[in-house]
């Protein structure tokens, strides 16, 4: 796939996993990337709406304009309450470990939850695909001889016009 060669594709599927305090982190599917993805863009609005519940976009910013010491620190305690579990959700989705024991498996605790992701990063390899993304642009212009600003060896060919 544009001048990778098989042996850097077979690298990037095969398949293996861990087990970080008893739990076996495999391969994800590409789905359950994408339904994370979806959870992590879910974060702002639900953010908003258990900070500020029932008001509308103008009331919030009405609220945030005249912020004191005491509405401030309530604002913070209730954001710091919805994050954990957007992140445990988002770790969740991730690893297939239900998000219940994330939370409540005393084998895990925080250093666990730091190997378990760790462990999902090494697993599935999202050093080495970011990696292979940066360059796609590049091999892109290159094969489809197409001049990208800023890429240096793409043809000096004009870009298609729409």
């Amino acid at each position: 796939m544009f001048g990778a060669n098989k042996k850097d594709m077979s690298m990037l599927s095969a398949g293996k996993s861990l087990t970080v305090c008893g739990y076996e982190i495999k391969k994800m599917p590409i789905g359950a990337y994408i339904r994370a993805l979806d959870k992590i863009q879910d974060l702002p609005g639900e953010l908003m709406e258990k900070c500020f519940p029932g008001m509308s976009v103008d009331d919030i910013l009405s609220d945030l304009s005249k912020l004191d010491k005491s509405a401030v620190a309530n604002l913070v305690t209730r954001a710091i309450a919805v994050v954990p579990e957007y992140a445990l959700g988002v770790l969740a989705e991730l690893t297939g470990i239900p998000v219940e024991r994330l939370f409540e498996d005393e084998s895990i605790g925080v250093d666990g939850l730091a190997r378990i992701l760790d462990a999902w990063l090494e697993v599935n390899r999202l050093g080495e695909f970011l990696a292979l993304m940066k360059g796609l642009p590049r091999k892109l212009a290159e094969n489809l001889k197409i001049q990208i600003p800023g890429y240096k060896g793409s043809s000096s060919a004009p870009l298609a016009s729409a």
